[in-house]
């Protein structure tokens, strides 16, 4: 965190990064778990040529603590059972959470929890990912689902 912009982004969105995080993963997750801004920025490089989105569906937000919807995460377990990155708003600005694998996210987040709306679940070797994107309309709370990659892209919801 070389520049001033930085450290003060940082000081500003820590808290609310690591309260989101720890919601998300349903358990407490500390500064030191976050990988360096540096790291973050490579990754996100790297990442800028992923697959894009080989399907999208639109279900009611109520639904992803559903045994269907968790069973779409167990399927992609059982693809790719390795770390996943977990992509916040505050990702950007605090540092990326790296997690075990996608069974530690937390599907029963809370509508409010991400400031824009969108968490997005990228396999360590960045070839495939999952993009949650939940919002309202006409007063429905809505979840869209993207898949991507050689691996998540074509599994059935």
């Amino acid at each position: 965190m070389n520049d001033r912009r930085e450290r003060l982004q940082y000081k500003m969105n820590i808290a609310r990064h690591l309260t989101e995080l720890s919601h998300l993963t349903k358990r407490q997750v500390t500064e030191a778990e976050l990988l360096s801004l540096e790291q973050t920025r490579d990754l996100r490089e790297r990442s800028a040529s992923a697959p894009k989105a080989s399907q999208k569906f639109q279900i009611p937000f109520a639904e992803r603590g559903s045994t269907r919807f968790l069973e779409l995460i167990r399927a992609a377990y059982d693809r790719n059972p390795g770390p996943i990155y977990l992509w916040t708003e505050g990702a950007i600005s605090c540092g990326v959470l790296k997690l075990g694998s996608i069974l530690h996210f937390n599907t029963a987040f809370d509508f409010g929890i991400e400031r824009n709306g969108v968490i997005s679940l990228v396999s360590e070797d960045l070839g495939s990912r999952i993009v949650l994107d939940f919002y309202e309309e006409d007063g429905e709370q809505i979840l869209e689902v993207e898949l991507a990659g050689s691996e998540w892209g074509d599994l059935r919801y």
